[in-house]
């Protein structure tokens, strides 16, 4: 009776042995996992570090758009200011035209003055464009940003997840080695 308990025990510790070199080396997968997950994760944040790189970039960029627009659209406002003026200065000449002498120099004066009025609409319709296309460029650096920070978020969320994933299964694992060695102590005993 005592060969056969001694017999059935000592099948169970092999029994046991066998699980526990398996779930060693399911331990030790799990490591080499979680050390696999480490370097994807340290590539992961090396990448997100680029990501903010670039985005960092676009808000200069962005930044020096803005004054570039804001400095247009003030020398926008001077050039229509200037402009007005021209055409009141013209304004004032025509109505002096009918009641002075000497036509041709104030004929003359106009067409310099409606000259200079062309040039100036020339300049502001210039500028016009200019402002249109820096507006253009500033939303399309916009959207590049909204885009660039939603990856860097989804990068971010994933690869928290995969790390603590792999964290809650080693520790499961480890708690399985450390039952299955407490069951082998006691039948050894």
């Amino acid at each position: 009776l005592l060969s056969c308990q001694s017999g059935e025990q000592s099948q169970e510790i092999c029994r046991l042995k066998e699980d526990f070199c398996t779930t060693k080396q399911l331990l030790q997968q799990s490591q080499s996992l979680a050390e696999e997950m480490k370097s994807k994760k340290e590539s992961l944040e090396r990448e997100l570090k680029v990501l903010n790189e670039k985005v960092n970039k676009q808000n200069e960029s962005l930044q020096k758009m803005q004054c570039a627009v804001s400095d247009l659209e003030k020398h926008q406002d001077s050039l229509q200011q200037l402009l007005q003026h021209k055409e009141n200065t013209i304004e004032k000449l025509s109505i002096k035209l009918e009641g002075l002498e000497s036509l041709e120099s104030i004929v003359a004066q106009c067409e310099c003055l409606k000259k200079e009025v062309e040039i100036l609409s020339l300049r502001k319709t210039e500028n016009e464009q200019l402002l249109d296309q820096f507006h253009s460029e500033k939303e399309g650096l916009m959207s590049k940003m909204s885009s660039l920070e939603n990856a860097l978020m989804m990068e971010q969320i994933k690869s928290n997840d995969r790390v603590t994933g792999v964290e809650a299964e080693n520790e499961h694992l480890s708690m399985e080695i450390k039952k299955l060695r407490c069951v082998v102590e006691e039948k050894k005993h």
